[in-house]
């Protein structure tokens, strides 16, 4: 599982901003480790929601929108 999460901060090394695509991506890596990890559906959609809306506010911070 540990490989997912890696995977997907390599998604926003040497970026220079946030966009909507990049978070994507990193909740795809994330996902595809919680699946294959067996997690229990509800949780991982939990998890990755409450990780999306962290992602999000990081970024409307960082653009002040």
């Amino acid at each position: 599982m540990s490989d997912g999460f890696r995977q997907a901060a390599d998604k926003f090394r040497g970026k220079a901003t946030l966009t909507e695509d990049n978070i994507e991506d990193a909740i795809a890596a994330i996902r595809k480790s919680l699946l294959e990890a067996d997690v229990e559906y509800g949780v991982a959609r939990k998890f990755l929601n409450e990780v999306k809306d962290q992602a999000q506010h990081a970024r409307d911070n960082v653009t002040g929108s």
